[in-house]
């Protein structure tokens, strides 16, 4: 499970511009960005994990949990 801020299109310019924000300041900080899940998505099933999906919080723009599972051995 991955609990974090994720890039996204929103049909709104605060929480667009709010992510923006969150982008640069990992980019500074941390020389990271913010990524979309698609990309997240790409790089569990390459680690083998399955059944990935994604929960979108109305209540908090840009947040979201990705959940993946890995098949049993």
């Amino acid at each position: 499970m991955v609990l974090d801020q994720f890039a996204g299109r929103s049909r709104l310019a605060v929480p667009r511009l709010g992510l923006a924000f969150v982008a640069f300041v990992y980019n500074t900080a941390l020389g990271a960005t913010v990524y979309e899940p698609a990309q997240l998505r790409e790089w569990l099933a390459g680690a083998g994990f399955e059944d990935v999906s994604t929960t979108r919080f109305r209540t908090v723009p840009g947040v979201g949990l990705l959940e993946a599972r890995r098949p049993p051995a």
